[in-house]
């Protein structure tokens, strides 16, 4: 039987934070930070050393809140290993649904995979990066390189690509690090409209959107979620 690792929260869409209200906890509220730079989504925690990370005690993990009038921005801290062994295998699926549509709409997935070090010189070669036979040499000491994808999926979990590059709108993007037995996860999701990017939230000040976390098996937790 697989850890399912769902909950679902109430974003409150403001000007400058966002308030959120997980399922996890009939009084939690969570509330996302401003903050006026974009963060880099490097999977370090160094940029949210100053704030209150907020804790849930079943599945062991700490979590924090950030947007910058474009992007939400996620920091999840895993300190246990099953839920960690779940995650590698299925990702993260992070799903937004707008206000009065109760149901997970389009949303993103976010998974890690380790693809051979051929395979990952292409890629940086079809990205532009320039190497020298040497270069390429080196790559080859490692057998294999992660890489994370993001990808924008409908509720039949259908990929959605978008038409291409738009004008400021950054795609959705995470990282991972590890510490001994400590993950962090950090995310980027855009606020722009579903009709610019199939991945944005659709953010407007005075809307509420419910968001859906899930990794995992298909066991749902559910509990209601105040705004």
């Amino acid at each position: 039987m697989r850890e399912d690792g769902l909950f679902i929260g109430l974003i409150g869409i403001g000007l400058l934070l966002f308030l959120i209200g997980f399922a996890f906890s009939d009084d939690m509220m969570a509330q996302s930070q401003w903050t006026a730079s974009p963060l880099k989504v490097d999977g370090l925690d160094e940029e949210w050393l100053s704030d209150n990370l907020y804790f849930e005690k079943k599945a062991n993990v700490n979590f924090a809140f950030r947007n910058d009038g474009r992007n939400l921005y996620i920091l999840f801290v895993f300190r246990n290993p099953k839920s960690l062994s779940t995650i590698d295998a299925t990702g993260m699926t992070i799903y937004c649904s707008p206000e009065g549509i109760k149901q997970k709409n389009n949303g993103i997935i976010f998974i890690k995979k380790n693809i051979p070090a051929d395979q990952f010189i292409t890629l940086l070669e079809n990205q532009g990066t320039l190497l020298t036979e040497e270069e390429k040499g080196l790559f080859r000491f490692r057998s294999q390189y992660p890489i994370f994808e993001a990808y924008a999926i409908d509720n039949t979990e259908k990929i959605l690509m978008p038409a291409g590059p738009q004008p400021d709108v950054e795609p959705p993007a995470f990282r991972a690090a590890k510490k001994e037995n400590i993950v962090t996860y950090e995310f980027r999701i855009p606020l722009a409209s579903r009709e610019r990017h199939p991945a944005g939230i659709g953010a407007e000040p005075g809307k509420t959107i419910k968001v859906f976390f899930e990794w995992g098996g298909s066991a749902k937790k559910n509990t209601k979620s105040q705004g």
